[in-house]
């Protein structure tokens, strides 16, 4: 479990919090290794290569190879909150950085001013704020499970996912 008792005496720094927080799911190994995206040592590059190398074995075995590519339109913006928090807490994220993350969600408030005219404040519900520090830490933790129960690869870079899938056949190359 990681705590505020595992930061500096203060933590106002969201690099602080973030650095903090990528090691221990790092060291704890709590990252699915089919994310490539904001992660050290891993890239565009590697997730590429990754799954061509996957592809040609299974080419050059015979095998009929299905891949389904999907791209979540608008990621950060719709990750609910209160389940968000959920996942957050699941890895063992705890006490006063649990805390202070969720008061990092939770107290945000946003109006649309048009032509002068504003609208009446409401309370953000879901997504991390643009531009943050922290919105692709947590956006990694809130896709951390989507391997769970599929039983084909996921190769994953931020947002955008591959999922690849092989059958025997009599085909050869």
């Amino acid at each position: 479990m990681i705590s505020c008792a595992t930061l500096v005496k203060s933590f106002g720094c969201s690099y602080t919090v973030r650095d903090v927080i990528v090691e221990y799911l790092e060291a704890s190994h709590l990252l699915k290794d089919s994310q490539h995206g904001f992660r050290t040592g891993r890239w565009c590059l590697t997730n590429i290569l990754v799954s061509l190398d996957m592809i040609t074995e299974w080419v050059h075995q015979g095998e009929v190879v299905d891949v389904v590519f999907l791209d979540f339109v608008k990621a950060f913006d719709k990750m609910p909150h209160q389940r968000l928090l959920l996942k957050v807490a699941s890895l063992g994220i705890g006490g006063k950085l649990f805390d202070w993350i969720s008061n990092w969600l939770l107290n945000c408030t946003q109006r649309v001013c048009i032509n002068g005219i504003v609208s009446v404040w409401k309370l953000v519900l879901s997504g991390v704020p643009q531009g943050s520090v922290l919105g692709p830490l947590v956006f990694l933790i809130f896709i951390n499970d989507l391997d769970l129960n599929i039983h084909n690869v996921l190769l994953k870079f931020a947002d955008d996912t591959k999922i690849c899938s092989s059958f025997g056949c009599s085909y050869r190359v």
